[in-house]
C-alpha cells in the first residue's frame, strides 16, 4: 500500500478523506442509524423532494448542499435527542442560544422539523432556564387614586446609620393623594406595637384613621399582632408584593429623595440626624410633586405655609374660602395623578407582554427575590451561577400580575410574587427527546449495613422539637433540590462531616454577634 497525500489524491472518495463520524462514533451507533432508515416514512418523504440531493456512504444517508458539504439524515427520535444533547449541553456544547445552536447543528445534520425541535429542546433545557434572566411580563396596574387626603397612606422603613440616641431606622409614611410625608425615627428592633404607637402619635392624631394602608411585606406588617391592631381600628391592609416598587412606588421614590437629603445632613450632623427630621419633613412637604404639580401643603391646607423665603409673596384668598380651596386642590391633584399614571403605564408597558402564568403552572423563581435565610444558604453553599431556583408550583392567582407560590414548608419567605420574577418551567418532552441527560442527578441511596443512606451535602438549620427539646437539623441532600430537603434527628447525622462544619459556622456567628453587642 502506498500513501497518497490528500491534496494530490483527487480521485479519493469522500469516505477516504472525511471519517469524522468513524472517529467519534462506534460501529454500533452507526448501525443503529442505518437500521432506523428501514421502513421510515420520513426517508421516503425526503427522497421524494426533488430539491434534495441524497448520497449513501456505508449505509448512512446524506443530503448534499450546493457547496458540496454533507448533512447526515436522522429520523429516529433517540438519535436526534442524542445530537441535540451533545451539541447543546455536552461538555463542549456551551449551552448556546437557538440561532447559534441551529447554525451549528444544521451544518452537519438534517431531519424534518430541525429548527422547531431545536427551539423546543433549548426551551426545556433545565440549566438554560435557570441561568437566563426573567423576561418582563405583565402590564402596570396602578393603585386607585384616593378620593381625599389621608384616606389612603403608604409606609415603609429605611435603614440609616445609628445616631447618638440609638436610632438606626426611619419610618416613612406618605399620604397617597397629597404626597405629604411624615418621618419618625426608630430602631430596627421595633415591633408591631411600637410601630402602631408611632402611627397614633404622629399620623393618626393629625389626620385620623386611613381606610387603607399600602406597605411592603416586612415581617412587622404581616405579623399577627399588627393585623389584629389594624383590624381593631377598621383598617383594610393592602399589601404590595415583596421587592416590587411598582406596587408601592411613591414611598420608594420618597425614600430615595429622603436618603439624599439625609446624606447632606450627615455631613454636618452625622451623630444626630434624628434630631433634624422636622426640617427634612418640612422641606419635602414644600416641594411641588411631579405627579400632582402641587406641594403637599397646598393640597392639605389650601395654601403654602409662611417661610423666610416667601414672606413677601403671601396673597389673601379672596374668591374661595379655605374649604373650597382644599377641595379644588384635591381635584387638581387627582387629575394630575391620573395623567401621571397614564404616562407611567405607557412607558412601563413598552416591550412587555401580558402574563400567561396560571394556577397549577410550575415556575422558576428569581433567587434574588428570596429573603428567606434558609433558601439563601442553599444558594451560597452551592455557589450557583443560575439566576433562578425551583421549580415551584403556582397555587393561586392573587392579582393581575401576582401569584402565590408553593415554597418549601421550611421557608419563611412570603409566598406571593410578581410575574416579573417568575419564569414558566418547561419540562422535557420524553416522547420527542427520549434518554435526554438529566441535569439534576438525584443519586440513588447507598446501602450501608443493609440500610439505604443518602449523602448529606450541607446542614442548613437547627431546631428544638417537643417538650423534650429534641434536636433536629434541616439537611440538603446531595443531588436533590431544596424542596426535597428534610428535617432529621441528631442521631442520623451525628457522624457526618457536614454537622461539624455547621456547628463551627454557628459558633462563629455567635461569637461575631457577641463582639458586635460589646462594641455597642
Amino acid at each position: 500500500f502506498e500513501y497518497i497525500p490528500g491534496e494530490t489524491n483527487t480521485v479519493a472518495d469522500a469516505l477516504s478523506r472525511d471519517r469524522r463520524y468513524k472517529i467519534v462514533w462506534s460501529d454500533e451507533w452507526i448501525k443503529e442509524i442505518v437500521e432506523s432508515y428501514k421502513d421510515s416514512s420520513e426517508i421516503v418523504e425526503i427522497q421524494r423532494n426533488k430539491n434534495n440531493k441524497i448520497i449513501e456512504e456505508e449505509g448512512l444517508l446524506f443530503i448534499v448542499e450546493p457547496d458540496l458539504s454533507k448533512r447526515l439524515i436522522l429520523v429516529d427520535k433517540k438519535h436526534i435527542a442524542k445530537i441535540l444533547d451533545e451539541s447543546h449541553a455536552g461538555y463542549i456544547g456551551g449551552h448556546l442560544g437557538i440561532t447559534k445552536s441551529y447554525m451549528k447543528i444544521r451544518s452537519n445534520y438534517f431531519w424534518i422539523g430541525l429548527h422547531s425541535s431545536i427551539v423546543k429542546f433549548i426551551g426545556s433545557c433545565d440549566i438554560c432556564q435557570r441561568s437566563n434572566k426573567c423576561k418582563a411580563k405583565g402590564f402596570l396596574t396602578s393603585l386607585e387614586i384616593p378620593q381625599r387626603n389621608w384616606m389612603d397612606i403608604s409606609m415603609d422603613f429605611m435603614s440609616l446609620p445609628t445616631s447618638k440616641n440609638g436610632m438606626d431606622n426611619l419610618l416613612v409614611v406618605v399620604d397617597r393623594l397629597s404626597k405629604m410625608v411624615h418621618l419618625m425615627a426608630c430602631t430596627k428592633e421595633i415591633d408591631a406595637v411600637g410601630t402602631a404607637k408611632l402611627l397614633f402619635n404622629n399620623v393618626f392624631r393629625l389626620h385620623g384613621l386611613p381606610s387603607s394602608i399600602v406597605s411592603d411585606r416586612d415581617p412587622r406588617f404581616t405579623s399577627d399582632l399588627w393585623s389584629e391592631l389594624m383590624t381593631a381600628i377598621g383598617t383594610k391592609l393592602k399589601m404590595s408584593t415583596p421587592n416590587r416598587p411598582q406596587g408601592d412606588g411613591q414611598t420608594e421614590i420618597y425614600n430615595k429623595t429622603i436618603r439624599k437629603i439625609m446624606e447632606k445632613f450627615q455631613e454636618t450632623h452625622k451623630e444626630n440626624w434624628d434630631e433634624h427630621l422636622t426640617a427634612v419633613e418640612f422641606a419635602l412637604n414644600s416641594f411641588k410633586q411631579s405627579s400632582t404639580k402641587l406641594s403637599p401643603f397646598e393640597i392639605n391646607y389650601g395654601f403654602e405655609p409662611t417661610t423666610p423665603s416667601n414672606i413677601f409673596n403671601i396673597h389673601a384668598i379672596k374668591d374661595m374660602d379655605i374649604k373650597q380651596m382644599i377641595d379644588y386642590f384635591q381635584k387638581v391633584a387627582r387629575d394630575n395623578i391620573l395623567s401621571s399614571q397614564v404616562e407611567q403605564a405607557r412607558n412601563y408597558n413598552k416591550n412587555r407582554k401580558e402574563s400567561t402564568l396560571k394556577e397549577g403552572d410550575e415556575i422558576l423563581l428569581n433567587r434574588n427575590k428570596i429573603s428567606d435565610a434558609l433558601l439563601k444558604q442553599v444558594v451560597d453553599s452551592k455557589k450557583l451561577i443560575q439566576d433562578k431556583i425551583g421549580p415551584f408550583k403556582i397555587v393561586k392567582k392573587i392579582g393581575e400580575n401576582t401569584f402565590e407560590v408553593d415554597l418549601p414548608s421550611t421557608s419563611r419567605t412570603h409566598r406571593v410574587f410578581n410575574a416579573d420574577y417568575m419564569e414558566l418551567y418547561i419540562k422535557n418532552d420524553n416522547d420527542q427527546f427520549p434518554d435526554r441527560t438529566i441535569q439534576l442527578d438525584r443519586p440513588q441511596a447507598v446501602l450501608v449495613d443493609g440500610e439505604e443512606e443518602f449523602v448529606v451535602e450541607k446542614i442548613l438549620a437547627k431546631k428544638l422539637v417537643g417538650r423534650n427539646k429534641k434536636v433536629q437539623y434541616f439537611v440538603l441532600w446531595k443531588g436533590y433540590p431544596i424542596d426535597e430537603g428534610s428535617w432529621v434527628d441528631h442521631e442520623q447525622v451525628e457522624d457526618c462531616e457536614a454537622l461539624d462544619i455547621f456547628e463551627q459556622e454557628q459558633a462563629a456567628v455567635t461569637k461575631q454577634d457577641k463582639t458586635n453587642k460589646e462594641k455597642k
